[in-house]
């Protein structure tokens, strides 16, 4: 694993250190697009052809611009859409839009998740009564929580399921669903 700052735009010597330990595969967790894109194409650009696998930062169009044909065949996932017709959906995003400067995130619906964890532990918090871990988690685990990205519920892991992601690549320069 090869961590970077945030703001990085050369990403050359945590490319060498990885191809050094003769990956099979390499999974690119980026906070942005641009990062994201960027080390793709300075992946491809030393020559690394192995498969890859990212998030959904890969969707944005800012990364096509920035990636262009490095980015063809991985494989990543992707997040639904903010449903446009949701009034909580749209009074969130506004709300962003009007603290941020008028800056659109990079994808919606992690402004949507971010906001809804916070509501969903606050909710644990109140009906537990407790900032116990183990009893947020077997409060969480028996719950449903309306929210704008959909119905969510916690497995006995604690994993969040119920939010419908992808899998999506990149083919020929447009965004695909994989079948």
């Amino acid at each position: 694993m090869q961590q970077y700052p945030q703001d990085s735009k050369d990403f050359k010597t945590q490319i060498l250190k990885a191809k050094a330990t003769e990956p099979e595969a390499i999974v690119v967790n980026p906070q942005t697009e641009t990062s994201g894109a960027t080390l793709v194409k300075q992946l491809r650009e030393l020559g690394i052809s192995l498969p890859m696998y990212g998030t959904f930062v890969f969707s944005a169009p800012n990364a096509l611009t920035i990636g262009g044909s490095a980015l063809e065949r991985i494989l990543f996932t992707d997040a639904p859409a903010v449903p446009k017709e949701s009034s909580r959906g749209k009074t969130l995003l506004d709300h962003y839009l009007k603290t941020s400067g008028g800056k659109p995130p990079a994808h919606e619906l992690l402004v949507v998740l971010r906001y809804e964890s916070v509501q969903i532990l606050k909710d644990a918090i109140e009906n537990t009564k407790s900032l116990d871990s183990d009893s947020i988690k077997n409060f969480m685990t028996g719950m449903e929580y309306e929210g704008i990205a959909g119905t969510y519920r916690f497995n006995e892991k604690g994993d969040a399921v119920g939010i419908p992601f992808t899998v999506k690549t990149i083919k020929n320069g447009k965004v695909e669903l994989v079948q």
